[in-house]
């Protein structure tokens, strides 16, 4: 009888202390958006799914070359497509339609008829295929969108 109230009072206790733990206020919490976690100067353009999207500016030729990565459960990335910047410099302008320039799998990078490109990827588990427009100058004018096919 004793011993059951010990271990019902340990029970008690602990339950205790662990509310009184996860109730306390956080001081720091860190949390990121994919594109903005890493220390790397070139950042992935593109926040969500199980991809990266990189703009890699080129200090010996105008321009970007265009490098996709498929990430893994631990975030770790491995490069499936790459384009260079003379490989993107020989596309139209502004083709006459979207132009698919590389696949890989799921992941289609596109010249849109308009200039900018567009990176498709999917469908995911849940059935959504993501999309990453952005632009062709730059690279900083990004959407990000999915939808269900």
């Amino acid at each position: 009888m004793q011993l059951r109230k010990i271990i019902f009072l340990a029970l008690v206790a602990s339950i205790l202390a662990l509310g009184i733990f996860a109730l306390s206020p956080v001081k720091t919490a860190n949390a990121c958006l994919p594109c903005f976690c890493f220390n790397d100067p070139i950042q992935p353009i593109n926040c969500y799914g199980k991809y990266s999207v990189f703009a890699i500016p080129r200090a010996d030729y105008p321009g970007f070359d265009i490098q996709i990565l498929t990430l893994d459960a631990k975030g770790n990335g491995r490069q499936v497509i790459y384009v260079t910047a003379e490989a993107l410099d020989r596309l139209p302008e502004k083709p006459e339609a979207h132009l698919l320039i590389a696949k890989w799998r799921n992941i289609y990078l596109y010249k849109l008829s308009y200039g900018d490109y567009q990176v498709n990827v999917g469908p995911n588990d849940e059935g959504n295929i993501d999309v990453l427009i952005f632009s062709s100058g730059d690279a900083h004018r990004i959407q990000e969108s999915g939808y269900r096919p």
